[in-house]
Order: structure tokens, then sequence, then C-alpha cells
């Protein structure tokens, strides 16, 4: 079971309102905030609002103790709305560790960053109208952050991944949660590190199968496995990047392109 929390401003005007007639009923001076809670379960999913106010104590019959004049702070819990399970967007959940991990290619090994010590990293399952939330631990000795390609993310810019941009970086030792909405994406996305260059090795799909109770546009196939092309480079490609900013020469060129299954 999951909650998530959908600012006020971005309700539907019908919530809104049930929201501005709980302030008129309880006498409440203001709205600090306002939440909507979907509870989200295998099955079904639904809908709360949770109203955090301050209260006129006048209207009460009591004053405050402390002779504080703003009153208290009440909290109203506001009615459930079922959404039908066929149709209902779903939440899944992933831990993404970024770590350093030692692989081979071209019989050659080296220590690489990567997530959950998979290279490519894992890949991301959902559905249109999906929320993937994705818990990434910053286990290496570096700041990341991780771009979510060709995901729209509409009124949610601030989980889109690019660094000191929409989100100051994820430094050593600690943690960041992403809130990917796929609201109309259908098809093959990718997702990658976006501060230097580990994208290289930090990366992975992201599959988006048809909104439930839709169909594909074709004969589903038997199988399907994701094709990631890559490129990979023997040398610490942030020492090739960091020499190419300092003479301002060309990249050196990666030593094969790589295709991953």
């Amino acid at each position: 079971m999951s909650i998530v929390g959908v600012p006020y401003k971005y309700l539907p005007n019908p919530l809104q309102k049930s929201i501005i007639a709980a302030k008129s009923s309880a006498k409440a001076h203001y709205i600090s905030s306002a939440f909507a809670f979907q509870i989200c379960s295998d099955r079904d999913k639904y809908t709360f609002l949770l109203l955090p106010f301050s209260i006129d104590q006048a209207s009460l019959g009591s004053t405050p103790d402390d002779g504080c004049s703003q009153g208290s702070t009440g909290v109203a819990l506001t009615f459930g709305v079922a959404v039908s399970p066929a149709h209902a967007s779903r939440m899944n959940h992933y831990d993404f560790f970024i770590k350093e991990t030692n692989v081979t290619r071209l019989c050659h090994e080296k220590t690489v960053l990567t997530v959950n010590g998979q290279f490519p990293g894992p890949t991301i399952y959902a559905r249109t109208g999906d929320v993937v939330v994705v818990n990434v631990y910053n286990q290496g000795d570096k700041n990341i952050t991780i771009h979510w390609h060709g995901v729209d993310q509409p009124r949610n810019p601030w989980f889109d991944g690019p660094e000191y941009i929409t989100q100051c970086p994820i430094q050593p030792g600690a943690n960041f949660t992403y809130r990917i909405i796929f609201s109309e994406e259908e098809g093959t996305l990718w997702w990658h590190a976006h501060s230097d260059f580990d994208r290289v090795t930090v990366h992975g799909a992201i599959v988006i199968h048809p909104k439930r109770g839709t169909h594909y546009p074709y004969k589903k196939p038997h199988k399907e496995i994701p094709v990631i092309l890559g490129e990979w480079w023997n040398e610490d490609v942030n020492h090739l990047l960091e020499e190419a900013k300092r003479t301002g020469g060309d990249f050196k060129p990666c030593v094969v392109h790589a295709l991953s299954l």
C-alpha cells in the first residue's frame, strides 16, 4: 500500500470547492495547506482530502491558555472517492543503489559507477497513467542525479533530474526520492545519470505498456527484450571529460559501440 500527496493548487476544481466548503463549516481563518491523498493497494485506489487549518478559538467558546491570538491547529479528514480498479493508475516502486562495481568488457576490467551493481541498470516497467517512485541512494563518492529521458512530467519538473537546474545533486551518502508521472507516454524510453559523464554506465530502459483496458495496435508479441545501445571506453570517462575541458580538444572516441540485451 502506498500514499501520494498532491498540493492543493493542483487539485481538480470539484475537490478545491470541497475544501472551501469544509473551511467555511469549521469557521477556519485560513487553510495553511491541503493535500489529496491517494491510498493505493494492488486492487483499488481511493482519494481523500486532508485539511490542516487554523480554527477561531472564539467560535469554540474557549481561549488559548498561553494567550496566543493565532488559534489552534485543526485537522479535518473529509470524504473518500473510489476509483474503478480496471482503469486506475498504479504505483510502482524501485530502489536504485548507486555504487562502484567492477565490470569486464572486451577482456578489460575496470571500476565503473552502476545502479544495483548492474550494467546496464535495471529496466523500469509501467503503464500509461502510472506513477513510478524511485528511491535513489548514492553510495558512490561523487554527486549524481537521474533523468527520465522523454517523460513529460506535467507540473512535476522538480523530479526531472538535470543537475543544478531542477534539483541539487544527490551527494555521497545521501538519498533522494523521484516521483515519475507517465501521463501520456507509451513505448520504450530510457533513464540515465544527468551529472558529469556518468550516464555512460548509469543508464537503463523504461518500458511503458498501454493503459489498462486498452490493447496493443498490433498482435501482442510472445516476448519482449529491451535492447540498449551504448559506448565503452577502457579509460575513466570522467578523466577524459576533464582532459577535453582542460585542453579544449575533442572527446576521445570510444573503443566500441556496445549492444546490451
